[in-house]
């Protein structure tokens, strides 16, 4: 990362897990289609597509 972060990204992963953790009480069947994922080939550092099963 370096001695240049996103000030708000702390805050992104805040709100991320907290969407993730709500999703998963209110549906308990939730789960991953696919064991694995492959990163975007962008700056950002996200799955290319996370496909669930709900």
């Amino acid at each position: 990362m370096g001695p240049h972060t996103c000030l708000g990204a702390h805050l992104a992963r805040l709100e991320t897990r907290s969407a993730l953790a709500t999703s998963l009480r209110r549906c308990p069947g939730l789960a991953l289609v696919d064991e694995g994922f492959e990163w975007s080939p962008s700056i950002f550092h996200v799955p290319e597509r996370l496909r669930l099963r709900i």
